[in-house]
């Protein structure tokens, strides 16, 4: 059952958000649906979301909350001066201030777009009076939507890294390039040990269907070992039910260099001579698809049973995962130092 739901809402989200549509408390999919984890791993089990909310929301760390619908996160930090909050997901919509006003009476000073997505800060309109914060990249593209849901921030992260002073507590914004998105940001709280980055590593998970939809495959390669460089025990990945661990990301790096390794074995075993034998040479597009598709089996062949039982969502994204994991062997390569990095 929760599997089709899960499957009937990523279906309908892109429509409900373009209507900026809103979710009763009592909607199946967001509250205590019965939970079938039978045929999930251990790692992506969580806790049910509370009925009469309809959201979780949780302290991950001292004054830093983490605010759940089971499929989108939100983060408020709780400084001396006020709150900030960090993406408004509008699966999510006003249930988050709600759930600000349960933890803390002080007002929202800022609201932090960790990128530009309609699915993570599409309700960001529902905070007023308060300082938007983005990167240059992201500011301009908001900027060009013009979208009433999403209001321009009005400033900008000071070239690739800035701190600001939440009242006693810091917040560093960093940005490393193309990670998801140009610009995407990652959020860390260092006197908290707390580390969010969206749409890379999803606990106890394998990404969404087509690496989590990166713009840059060698981004989303590299944002892997970017995160282990960062001193954290708390991760918030932007999605699913619960907050992370340094663990979660270093199982989301081996799946990856797994990922890499099978598709290179999947070029190295697919003969592309004995493909265009069995299709032949007249149609150019189907032989090379039938070639890709050879490589990209033969990669899932080896990621699917390696990793069903580590990480939810193996067989139903590992397959999509290695078609574009072996094109972008195919027409980007990889780093000269890519076999020597640890």
């Amino acid at each position: 059952m929760m599997r089709s739901l899960f499957r009937g809402v990523a279906l309908a989200l892109p429509a409900l958000l373009a209507v900026g549509a809103t979710f009763a408390h009592d909607d199946p999919w967001l509250v205590n649906a019965p939970r079938e984890w039978a045929d999930l791993p251990p790692a992506a089990h969580a806790p049910p979301i509370p009925q009469d909310t309809g959201v979780l929301s949780s302290q991950i760390a001292p004054g830093v909350y983490v605010v759940t619908d089971g499929l989108y996160q939100a983060m408020f930090v709780i400084g001396s001066d006020g709150v900030t909050v960090v993406d408004a997901p509008p699966t999510i919509g006003a249930r988050l201030p709600a759930a600000i006003r349960a933890a803390t009476a002080l007002p929202v000073r800022r609201f932090v777009y960790t990128h530009s997505h309609i699915d993570h800060v599409g309700a960001a309109d529902l905070f007023a009076d308060v300082e938007r914060i983005a990167s240059a990249e992201v500011t301009a593209k908001l900027a060009r939507l013009r979208d009433p849901h999403r209001p321009v921030p009005d400033r900008s992260v000071a070239g690739t890294s800035e701190t600001f002073d939440l009242g006693g507590l810091r917040m560093v914004l960093d940005v490393h390039g193309n990670h998801h998105e140009p610009g995407n940001l990652y959020v860390h709280l260092p006197e908290r040990k707390v580390l969010m980055v969206v749409d890379v590593v999803f606990p106890g998970w394998v990404p969404f269907t087509n690496l989590a939809m990166a713009e840059d495959v060698q981004g989303f390669i590299d944002a892997h070992r970017t995160l282990l460089g960062y001193d954290f025990d708390t991760f918030v990945g932007g999605h699913l039910d619960r907050a992370g661990s340094r663990a979660d990301v270093e199982i989301a790096q081996r799946y990856v260099d797994d990922l890499i390794a099978a598709a290179r074995e999947g070029q190295r075993t697919t003969d592309f001579g004995q493909v265009a034998g069995e299709i032949g040479f007249a149609n150019r597009w189907l032989l090379v698809r039938t070639y890709m598709d050879r490589v990209a089996d033969t990669c899932a062949a080896i990621m699917v049973p390696r990793w069903r039982e580590r990480l939810a969502g193996a067989d139903v994204s590992t397959p999509g995962h290695c078609w574009i994991m072996q094109e972008h062997l195919n027409i980007n390569g990889l780093p000269p130092d890519a076999d020597a990095r640890p």
